[in-house]
């Protein structure tokens, strides 16, 4: 209620639904609506929990309508991944990889990427690869993905031209050369 010199004005009083969304204006998903009620044009005082974010400041206050469904933002944070690349046999072959992102982010794969050129440049073939298509969670656990390797298996040489003709006529019976 506010004073307005000689009368008293009533402000009506309406429920409303937060929702939690990213930066950009994003829902963000698997977060229930809050339903708050306030007086219209009163500061909205209440807050959302969201695992992995951060509720930024935002000073909207409650709308004439009631039922109106407000966005509030939330900021992801940061988040860590370890990769380790092996072998079949569990063995070593580049040293992991920390990677840095934000909750529900891409897991980066440039230098994953870089380090199974190196693998492939030394004879190797990527066979598993858990950091493709990966997010980051919203939790504040690292996260530990593997991108597995078998070593490639040299390809059989063909014999050249020159040696399969050479082979051919030496089981005919016919020498090149001279036979004395």
């Amino acid at each position: 209620m506010a004073m307005n010199g000689y009368e008293t004005i009533e402000r009506p009083i309406v429920t409303i639904a937060l929702l939690a969304a990213d930066i950009k204006g994003r829902i963000i998903q698997g977060v229930r609506p809050k339903l708050v009620s306030g007086a219209v044009g009163e500061p909205i005082a209440a807050t959302l929990a969201v695992s992995g974010y951060r509720q930024l400041a935002d000073n909207q206050s409650f709308p004439a309508d009631s039922g109106a469904r407000i966005k509030v933002p939330f900021e992801p944070l940061p988040q860590v991944a370890k990769v380790r690349f092996l072998d079949g046999d569990g063995s070593e072959l580049h040293a992991p990889l920390m990677l840095s992102g934000v909750s529900d982010g891409a897991v980066p794969r440039a230098e994953v990427l870089g380090v199974r050129r190196e693998l492939a440049a030394a004879g190797y073939v990527a066979i598993n690869d858990e950091t493709f298509g990966a997010q980051f969670a919203r939790d504040s656990q690292e996260l530990d993905f593997t991108v597995m390797f078998q070593r490639r298996e040299p390809a059989a040489r063909k014999p050249s031209w020159w040696a399969l003709r050479f082979h051919q006529q030496n089981q005919g019976g016919h020498h090149h050369g001279n036979v004395q």
